[in-house]
């Protein structure tokens, strides 16, 4: 399912940084995402995508069997374009 999280990039250093040519600025609950984040002990290593005006996706692969993921999806908080 998600060939990009696979043995090789395990072993490749986890502080990594990637940047991307077009940056994307997007605003999400933050009660959400710490609730994501307790998943965090499922997992050593865990996969964000970020695209402009779609939900965000953050994936923990279970170490438990090789095809077994947790993974959530957040829609961007919506501007009130009144104010």
């Amino acid at each position: 399912m998600y060939d990009d999280i696979d043995e090789e990039e395990e072993e490749e250093d986890s502080d990594e940084e990637r940047h991307e040519p077009n940056a994307v600025t997007s605003s999400f609950s933050l009660r959400h995402l710490k609730i994501f984040m307790k998943s965090a002990a499922l997992s050593e290593r865990v996969r964000i995508s970020l695209s402009a005006d779609v939900p965000i996706e953050i994936t923990y692969r279970v170490p438990c069997d090789d095809n077994a993921y947790v993974t959530y999806f957040l829609a961007p908080k919506i501007k009130d374009e009144d104010n």
